[in-house]
């Protein structure tokens, strides 16, 4: 059963994934400072059943630029660019795109029986043209495809109210297991702003080794940046508009520099690639190559699928009277049990089921 995202609670219906497949049309929800209660309730209704989360971030430029071209720079002097500019930058837009394995965006189904699909659109009121640093043409370029920063000072959330909602949206990881998978394109500011954000607005580490620790502990280790994918795929390079093109795909909402519609396209081309692969690109099963087997029992409660095998098997012991339950007697041997779990994978690397077996240890 998916989750149904509605604009109030008379609209909503509750909608099945048939009725997903069904729906042709995609609307950003823009979120404000009064509507951002209400988005995260439905974020957070909708997570169990979307674990896939696409990100994009919209920020006033680069005000501070190496002496040397970018492409010599080392990894260190990489991190210590995007640093001194997160630093000294003020977020302008957060947009977030949550799918399911199959591609399904949360779905809202109104009473008319109308059916959309949605991914989200934050607008902060952090930056101020008036006082703070940014790049001239890339604010122009904000406001040629629609961002009004006036707007944002009036009507903007603020990113430490964000940063909490964020924090208890199950989300984020919190240095435990997720389900959750992250993508993005060229991610690095994308999450070096989460992580400005969520430690309330402090500096950021100063090594990529602490930077690092600090991603894997808020995002968890399911991350992926289509870019980087991109160099282990002959023919694909360029921008996300260009790699978007070259794989078909084609933006479904918004224009580009709104991080709305930029995190749906972000998805919509790591999906193409992951689950429709094809020769020339030579990348195949992407998405259940992230899928693991879990170490204990309380860590596969956690996922809906392996949660769901340890029911079966559970209730198939029952039915077949694997065991009778007696009084206890200290004077007997008692022989405790375990969980085991397998990933039984397809040829080319998919995942064909989940096996979990309860046995005597």
């Amino acid at each position: 059963m998916a989750v149904a995202v509605v604009n109030n609670v008379n609209d909503m219906l509750i909608s099945s994934s048939a009725a997903i497949a069904s729906a042709s049309r995609v609307e950003v929800r823009s979120v404000w400072a009064h509507n951002l209660d209400e988005e995260f309730a439905l974020i957070r209704s909708a997570v169990p059943f979307h674990p896939f989360v696409a990100l994009d971030t919209e920020y006033p430029g680069v005000v501070v630029a190496s002496k040397n071209p970018y492409c010599t720079l080392t990894l260190p002097q990489r991190y210590e660019l995007i640093r001194a500019n997160v630093e000294a930058l003020r977020i302008v837009q957060v947009g977030l795109t949550l799918s399911d394995a199959a591609g399904n965006l949360p779905c809202a189904i109104y009473s008319d029986g109308t059916c959309v699909r949605y991914v989200w659109e934050f607008n902060f009121r952090d930056f101020d043209i008036s006082r703070d640093r940014f790049a001239p043409s890339s604010v122009e370029l904000l406001k040629a495809n629609g961002i009004d920063f006036q707007k944002n000072q009036i009507w903007g959330i603020d990113s430490c109210r964000f940063a909490h909602h964020l924090a208890t949206s199950g989300l984020l990881s919190f240095g435990h297991f997720s389900p959750v998978s992250w993508v993005t394109f060229q991610g690095a500011y994308d999450f070096a702003f989460l992580v400005k954000m969520l430690t309330c607005d402090c500096k950021l580490p100063k090594t990529v080794r602490e930077f690092l620790h600090l991603v894997h502990f808020f995002f968890g280790k399911r991350v992926f940046d289509v870019k980087h994918l991109c160099k282990h795929c002959p023919g694909l390079y360029g921008g996300l508009e260009r790699v978007a093109s070259t794989v078909r795909v084609e933006r479904a909402v918004g224009s580009r520099q709104q991080s709305g519609s930029d995190s749906l396209l972000t998805w919509q081309v790591f999906y193409q690639i992951a689950s429709h692969p094809h020769p020339r690109f030579g990348l195949t099963a992407i998405i259940d190559a992230t899928l693991s087997e879990p170490t204990t029992h309380n860590v596969a409660l956690k996922d809906p699928c392996w949660h769901a095998t340890m029911s079966k098997e559970f209730d198939a012991l029952l039915r077949n009277g694997t065991w009778d339950l007696v009084q206890y007697d200290t004077s007997q041997n008692v022989i405790d049990c375990k969980w085991v779990f397998r990933l039984m994978r397809k040829s080319d690397g998919y995942v064909d089921c989940y096996k979990t077996r309860l046995v005597a240890k």
